[in-house]
């Protein structure tokens, strides 16, 4: 009997999977300089696929300028080009143009894979994956899509590109108030 006891408690700590940290998932800007999500504790995180062109109005630069005002200091919004919609390096200068928001509460981020699949970034995995983020498992269904990371880390809303960043929806989402703060890892 000693030995079952021994052998549940060695299969249930092995088989246990700890969840991944926002905080730890690498991510560069689209200069390609390093982000430390980590600084960002403490904030709301909105990342958006973003449109690569102005023609594509799924988000508007105007919402997302009113959107980094309304939340100034608690919200630092990242705009993500999706090589799935066929974002190239050599994009890079008309995506700066285009979201040419230069501050600390809007930040372009360099492109990524963002379907689930063979090459999709790690952030993306983070935020499409139910066993790395706890609460969702959805792929990216294409340019507008949003997802809402919380204070101390957690993924707690996600929005479908139809839900523009001006429908009261993402007032309420926003909105939400933190209850228990803690420094997760």
């Amino acid at each position: 009997m000693k030995y079952i006891y021994y052998f549940l408690a060695l299969t249930a700590l092995f088989s246990f999977t700890p969840i991944e940290s926002i905080y730890r998932q690498p991510l560069k800007n689209i200069n390609g300089d390093k982000i430390d999500l980590g600084q960002f504790r403490g904030k709301k995180m909105l990342f958006i696929i973003i449109p690569l062109t102005t023609s594509d109005t799924t988000i508007s630069v105007n919402d997302l300028s009113r959107l980094k005002e309304k939340y100034a200091g608690s919200l630092v919004v990242f705009g993500i080009p999706s090589e799935d919609a066929g974002f190239k390096k050599k994009d890079e200068e008309n995506i700066k143009r285009i979201y040419g928001i230069k501050d600390e509460h809007f930040i372009l981020t360099e492109g990524m894979k963002v379907k689930k699949g063979d090459g999709q970034s790690s952030l993306l995995q983070w935020l499409t994956h139910r066993d790395k983020n706890r609460h969702f498992d959805r792929d990216v269904q294409g340019v507008g899509l949003k997802f809402f990371v919380d204070e101390i880390g957690e993924l707690y809303a996600v929005m479908g590109p139809r839900l523009k960043l001006t429908d009261p929806l993402t007032d309420r989402i926003l909105s939400k108030v933190q209850t228990q703060y803690n420094n997760k890892n």
